[in-house]
């Protein structure tokens, strides 16, 4: 027999099974604070993830860690994990702890009271998160919900067992899912590889096999055709050049904040002369500008910038500018933005946390293979064929993923508000 299905009343939820029952939040967790005071050195670390809540090397950390921990609060194996600020933009909301551990007191920890199951309350504040449905119930700049508004949220709660059910068949269905998505993501992983394997390969030997060498005498490098040179990238190209144009206060220019800056690319905005902030860094049409700091450094963050506003731009500080002299822009590109390189530069960053910083010194006197600029020419029209078609496979593998994470988002949609009885 068919289930009756009603109108929930709630916009993201929908239509609902007649037995399913709406409650406050509250009614179904208790909000727990436990602090771990001086018993933190004998506590696990968590970290709320977007793959979820994972166990956190205290010793070996990624990102800044604060001195001490015993304001931190403890957690328990199905607890559930908040993230209740900057709804707008935070990359997680919630995740399901499979540990016993401590986290951060920014979070707020919640207990499953007899009627909730934990595995379908992360599901269900899963799909919370996904579009940011609680959004518009915070009511400051920073997005953030209180923990008294957020437990009078309504909460759409089945019978205990079909909750079980649900989270039983959620988890086989998104394991599979979640085996091919890995699947692709290594297959990514390998082009990637391949690909840098190729550029690196290429400025080292260019295009034409069994040439004679000499040795370059760097030791990156290796031995080098024999016909090429090796120079610092300093005497190739003007390192940071200063640019001293003026402009009428009401002229445009370009505006390359470090958000348009991805990886191989820039899209240009266009600001006022007068309105640019003052002490950024200044470059032209045709520059390589490339990102010095952490992460963005990390991330690739390079690009060859045009369709600047008449002819010049503005951006970061936090910017190396190579203005290319006596090599290819595009040569030169193919040799700043591989990972063989880039790891060569990351070698030398110094600084604290989130302020680490590539040595200026070390780029511009970094020596790199300088063919014939005829040779350049065919190295760039190789790998640009050869790139070419990897990308192209590399995006096609992203669009599997993007339908996989779709599917599996309406999945759990469906399941944990009735549309698919389980």
């Amino acid at each position: 027999m068919s289930r009756i299905i009603i109108d929930s009343g709630i916009s993201y939820l929908g239509n609902i099974p007649n037995e399913w029952n709406i409650f406050r939040i509250k009614n179904a967790f208790k909000c727990r604070k436990n602090i771990v005071n001086d018993n933190w050195s004998n506590t696990q670390l968590l970290s709320l993830t977007t793959s979820g809540v994972k166990e956190k090397d205290i010793d070996n950390p990624n990102g800044k860690l604060p001195d001490s921990f015993d304001g931190y609060q403890y957690v328990e194996e199905n607890n559930i994990i908040m993230c209740l600020f900057d709804l707008d933009c935070s990359a997680v909301f919630s995740g399901i702890s499979k540990y016993n551990g401590m986290i951060s007191p920014a979070y707020k920890v919640l207990e499953c009271k007899e009627i909730m199951n934990p595995d379908y309350a992360g599901y269900y504040f899963n799909y919370i998160g996904f579009d940011r449905k609680y959004m518009h119930y915070s009511k400051n700049i920073r997005y953030t919900l209180n923990y008294d508004e957020f437990s009078s949220l309504p909460m759409l709660i089945p019978p205990l067992e079909e909750q079980k059910r649900i989270s039983q068949y959620l988890d086989k269905q998104c394991k599979k899912i979640d085996e091919i998505i890995k699947d692709n993501n290594h297959v990514i992983e390998l082009l990637k590889e391949y690909k840098s394997n190729i550029i690196i390969s290429t400025i080292k030997n260019g295009c034409q096999e069994n040439r004679e060498k000499k040795a370059s005498n760097v030791s990156w490098l290796g031995k080098i055709p024999k016909d090429w040179s090796v120079n610092k990238i300093k005497y190739i190209c003007s390192f940071n050049p200063s640019y001293k144009e003026e402009f009428n206060n009401a002229e445009e220019i370009g505006y390359i904040p470090m958000d348009l800056l991805k990886c191989g690319y820039a899209d240009p905005s266009v600001i006022m002369f007068d309105k640019a902030p003052t002490g950024l860094t200044r470059f032209i049409n045709n520059d390589i500008i490339m990102a010095k700091v952490t992460p963005c450094f990390e991330n690739g963050e390079i690009a060859m910038v045009n369709n600047l506003k008449n002819g010049i731009g503005v951006g970061s500080t936090e910017l190396f500018v190579f203005n290319c002299k006596n090599i290819l822009n595009k040569y030169f590109m193919y040799i700043l933005n591989n990972n063989y390189i880039r790891d060569k530069f990351a070698s030398t960053m110094t600084g604290t946390g989130g302020l680490k910083r590539v040595s200026a010194d070390y780029v511009k006197n970094f020596k790199i293979p300088c063919p014939a600029i005829e040779e350049q020419e065919k190295i760039v029209e190789f790998l640009d064929d050869q790139i070419n078609k990897l990308d192209q496979v590399i995006e096609y593998r992203k669009q599997i993923i993007e339908k996989l994470e779709e599917y599996k988002r309406s999945l759990i949609y469906e399941c944990v508000t009735g549309k698919r009885e389980v």
